[in-house]
């Protein structure tokens, strides 16, 4: 989220800080070391340790890095040990960490926000959908995500344009964090050669269940083959929203959910 660079600046200045409040009683820094250190030792230490739980000290992060840069700064020109070409050099040198931070900075937050001056690819994705996949389909979506097509200019896809897995009871959607089991394994075939199209609307599963290899060896296998076309059906389309600027694409297919799937996921669409 903050980015290399300024993440590094940020926990410099937390420990310039720290070092300052306690051995030179600085107090001006309590408040802020207090509430970044607390906050961050206790969200760190949880099993689940998302970005979003650490948004709260983002603010906080930055004004620390901004503090390190000053210091730095403040430091090498209250020097009047060295002769100056050496605090000539010392100047450049925290003039360049200061212009890579807050210029990679710069970079990073604008080509971030690039993806909210463009459709959601769970959107776009839907309206390819309407316009490429024939009424009376069947489309196979993974429960635990956001089923497609979603209902956009004025169409209900799933009022009787398309149809869900009848195979699948209740929701119609494929489940599979389900446990592998013989049964498991049987619906599974069943919800294959039912699906005229399957649809991942982000890599919330195919991203998390092959890390658990042991525990979802069928599943794993699965996603293999439907990536690789075993399973006989074919990538049709993929709909991505990237942070990008100046022509540079920032591939983050492979950060984390809350990172991704809550905005700019991307979709792929199979078709048998």
């Amino acid at each position: 989220g903050l980015g290399l660079p300024l993440g590094l600046a940020a926990w410099a200045g937390f420990l310039v800080a720290l070092y300052q409040l306690i051995r030179h009683r600085r107090w001006e820094h309590l408040l802020i070391v207090v509430w970044v250190g607390i906050t961050f030792a206790y969200s760190g230490q949880q099993w689940v340790k998302t970005m979003r739980y650490f948004l709260q000290i983002y603010p906080f992060l930055a004004l620390l890095a901004g503090y390190f840069i000053v210091a730095l700064w403040d430091k090498v020109s209250q020097q009047s040990t060295v002769n100056s070409r050496q605090k000539i050099l010392a100047k450049a040198i925290v003039g360049l960490v200061g212009t890579v931070v807050v210029g990679y900075t710069l970079f990073w937050a604008s080509a971030f926000a690039t993806i909210y001056m463009r459709p959601v690819s769970r959107v776009a994705a839907s309206r390819w959908m309407f316009e490429n996949i024939p009424p009376g389909s069947i489309v196979a979506n993974e429960h635990w995500d956001d089923p497609l097509p979603l209902r956009v200019d004025g169409k209900d896809p799933f009022g009787g344009m398309y149809h869900s897995l009848s195979s699948s009871p209740g929701d119609g959607e494929m489940h599979w964090y389900d446990e592998d089991t013989p049964e498991k394994r049987t619906q599974a075939i069943e919800w294959l050669d039912e699906a005229n199209y399957i649809v991942l609307s982000s890599n919330r599963l195919y991203g998390s269940i092959p890390r658990l290899p042991m525990r979802y060896p069928m599943t794993t296998k699965y996603y293999q083959w439907l990536f690789d076309g075993t399973l006989g059906f074919d990538l049709v389309a993929t709909f991505a929203s990237r942070p990008q600027l100046f022509g540079i694409e920032i591939n983050d297919d492979n950060a984390e959910e809350a990172f991704t799937v809550y905005d700019h996921p991307k979709v792929l669409i199979f078709k048998k």
